[in-house]
């Protein structure tokens, strides 16, 4: 029972963190709304502007972590004869077109879907979010009335929408490119109901809106975590729709507005844990792969089931996470 009861919980949270990113995108729709919105609209930024300090700040990272997952995975299957992690669909996945794809920022949605061509795994993530940010300029640039701005970000959430649900696997619409649209601009049009809200005239009218927000988001949160948690009888299209209709932007909700939430992750050990978000990303899937060479090669036969093999591989991966963030983010940082 025990052991059934261990497994049942992190075979939830293995699917939340499956999912998770998605809490990512949709904040970051969310806040480049709320941070770019008029400048872009009013010509007073420009698109290498808005899109250099993105990319000098991420993309040095996205392309050490892609270099040294493909040699250390290449490295295996010349020593072992096969590639150390996820060994099916290795030979696509750690060619030199992925490798050439994930360093220039075109690994996912452009002519493949998810991970297939990303050295890097999890830097689908990035492709997607600089390919939204792309799209999201062009259109606050191009419509400058906010009525067709807004017309447009649903359009995208519809696109996005209709992508989840059927894909035509084609590039700039595939699976992974729906989740990116719908959240992304999710994001911005949570955003964008939250600025309306705070320039009415009306004080008091306004401040009951954002409780009854609060109580809603509440609800949605508990009845989802129920369903998931507790009733087995269910499909797994059914879960992720309500993950991503309707779980995901409450959670955002919350951690933004909320009373409780917001406070809790405004502490600084979680502060500090969003400015390290970024290489805990990256730095996970060649840290594996590191640790599954000095499994084979030493004959260590790690139990990988074994809460004290996890916990030292969580120090490992945060001694590892600290130095790419001083690297990347810190010092980075202070030479640009």
């Amino acid at each position: 029972f025990h052991n059934t009861y261990i497994s049942a919980v992190l075979g939830k949270l293995c699917l939340f963190f499956v999912w998770a990113p998605n809490v990512f995108l949709i904040m970051s729709g969310y806040l480049i709304h709320k941070s770019y919105n008029k400048r872009i609209t009013e010509d007073k930024i420009s698109f290498k502007d808005f899109m250099l300090p993105k990319m000098r700040k991420i993309y040095p990272i996205v392309i050490v972590t892609a270099l040294l997952t493909w040699l250390f995975q290449n490295f295996g299957k010349i020593e072992f004869g096969m590639y150390p992690l996820y060994p099916e669909g290795g030979e696509e996945r750690n060619s030199i077109l992925a490798l050439v794809l994930s360093m220039l920022g075109l690994q996912s949605g452009y002519i493949s879907d998810g991970d297939s061509l990303a050295v890097n795994g999890p830097s689908w993530f990035v492709a997607v979010l600089f390919m939204n940010y792309a799209i999201y300029f062009a259109v606050t640039k191009i419509f400058k009335e906010t009525r067709l701005q807004n017309l447009v970000y649903i359009l995208l959430v519809v696109v996005g929408v209709v992508l989840l649900i059927d894909a035509p696997d084609l590039p700039l619409l595939f699976f992974t490119n729906g989740r990116g649209y719908y959240c992304f601009f999710v994001g911005v049009l949570m955003q964008e109901c939250v600025k309306t809200i705070e320039s009415a005239k009306w004080q008091e009218g306004r401040k009951t809106i954002f409780e009854w927000g609060n109580y809603i988001a509440m609800l949605m949160l508990f009845m989802v975590s129920t369903y998931i948690c507790f009733i087995n009888q269910r499909e797994e299209e059914y879960e992720l729709f309500l993950m991503m209709v309707v779980f995901f932007p409450s959670l955002v909700y919350l951690l933004i507005h909320g009373y409780v939430l917001s406070w809790i992750f405004s502490r600084k050990c979680f502060v500090l844990l969003g400015k390290v978000a970024m290489p805990l990303f990256l730095c996970n899937l060649p840290t594996d792969v590191a640790i599954r060479i000095c499994d084979l090669h030493f004959g260590w036969n790690l139990d990988y089931a074994n809460p004290w093999i996890w916990l030292l591989h969580i120090i490992v991966s945060m001694i590892i996470v600290v130095v790419f963030h001083f690297i990347f983010e810190v010092s980075w940082k202070k030479h640009n």
